[in-house]
């Protein structure tokens, strides 16, 4: 609708730019508005789609072969491999939350001793995957068993591939 409408009134300002300034004038605005128009349109394919959230979900997106190594006192350094199980939409972004906990009795007793999250931005096409590396920081904690690493996907932005 809104190209109609843009048609239309380029029609209307090409015949008033003819009566006013004269044909050659006229045709060369005019083709300088038509480039203008065309970069925009351009720009609008390539960056002017906004990620939306809802379009997956976080039961869409996987993080495979998660491992965390401790970098420098309470720094810890994730990387992952990302999984877009989606066959329709690009992942964009997604915020990641990694848990830790001190677990003793072989696990099955467990409490949370830090917790941090991170917004990961990777662009993922349906069905693909990427590996992604990203910096965790955790309060300082002292083990009484074993160190579990857990984590919770959400806010997971999408587009239309």
């Amino acid at each position: 609708m809104l190209w109609i409408i843009l048609v239309i009134a380029a029609g209307l300002l090409t015949g008033w730019l003819i009566i006013t300034y004269g044909y050659r004038h006229s045709i060369l605005l005019v083709l300088v508005l038509l480039a203008a128009a065309a970069t925009g349109l351009v720009w609008h394919i390539r960056f002017g789609q906004q990620p939306g959230t809802g379009l997956l979900g976080p039961d869409d997106v996987h993080l495979n072969n998660l491992e965390m190594t401790r970098q420098y006192r309470t720094s810890y350094r994730m990387t992952a491999r990302l999984v877009n199980t989606s066959a329709e939409y690009t992942l964009r972004s997604l915020n990641v939350t990694i848990t830790a906990s001190d677990c003793k009795n072989a696990g099955a007793d467990c409490i949370v001793v830090g917790e941090d999250d991170r917004t990961v931005t990777e662009e993922i096409p349906p069905g693909q995957a990427r590996d992604v590396v990203e910096q965790y920081v955790f309060p300082r904690f002292v083990l009484q068993g074993k160190l579990k690493w857990s984590y919770r996907i959400s806010e997971v932005k999408a587009t239309h591939q």
